[in-house]
């Protein structure tokens, strides 16, 4: 039972790095693009003529380094589309672990409920079903670390 527990408290942990990655990524987005903002009103000028702009990857990088307004904006642009992208590889590799749960033998009933629960969630669009005092207390076990730092799901006294 102790191994069970220690899984869950893996998996949480998991779920909760997914959700900082999008906390995270979407606030680094926001101060880029704010920081490019900040640049175009200081400068008074996007840093291109009105008919040039950049398109290519590398050309917006390399502006973004020279401190061009508009390509700074862009690369936070950048930053908030790729976010959701690396929660979906944090997903997948989520997804992935539980199907391997079934490769093992005692657990092939538990890894088949994971991913069935996983697959139906996503094809029936539902949301959890958590009560407002167990988001609560999964909103406060998300911010002790934020502003405390280190994790606190280990801390918890165990019944």
């Amino acid at each position: 039972m102790a191994a069970s527990q220690d899984e869950t408290e893996t998996e949480l942990e998991l779920e909760f790095f997914i959700s900082h990655i999008l906390r995270i990524g979407v606030l680094i987005a926001a101060a880029v693009i704010g920081f490019g903002v900040l640049l175009w009103v200081l400068k008074a000028t996007s840093g291109y003529s009105d008919s040039t702009y950049p398109i290519v990857l590398a050309t917006i990088v390399r502006d973004a380094a020279a401190l061009r307004p508009l390509a700074v904006i862009q690369v936070g642009l950048l930053l908030l589309v790729l976010t959701p992208v690396v929660r979906v590889a944090a997903s997948l590799f989520l997804f992935a672990r539980a199907a391997a749960c079934m490769a093992k033998r005692p657990r092939m009933i538990g890894g088949l409920a994971v991913v069935a629960g996983y697959l139906h969630g996503y094809l029936t669009r539902q949301s959890r079903s958590a009560g407002p005092e167990l988001v609560r207390f999964v909103r406060r076990q998300q911010s002790r670390p934020a502003l405390l730092g280190g994790a606190h799901w280990r801390r918890a006294r165990r019944i």
